[in-house]
């Protein structure tokens, strides 16, 4: 593959620096995808997600920052907005 041997032929600083490009280019993706997904969400929300107990399904008492507060059955929990299905 042409990208192999290009890499192949890259100096340990040039590979460094586009490392640093690459992890960059994916936080700024994940961000866009996380505000794009927090902007779909409401308090009184019924969400859904798979935690280590299995499936759990509540509705929305908060949004914060990176989390969100749900209501279940179980007790309220802090589910990140990335684990959440409207």
């Amino acid at each position: 593959m042409n990208l192999t041997r290009e890499l192949r032929a890259m100096s340990v600083e040039q590979l460094v620096n586009l490392n640093k490009l690459i992890v960059h280019e994916i936080k700024h993706r994940r961000k866009g995808e996380s505000l794009t997904r927090k902007a779909s969400l409401s308090v009184g929300q019924t969400v859904s997600w798979d935690g280590r107990r299995g499936r759990a399904t509540g509705t929305i008492t908060a949004i914060k920052r990176t989390k969100v507060l749900v209501d279940t059955p179980n007790g309220i929990w802090n589910v990140p907005i990335s684990m959440l299905e409207a």
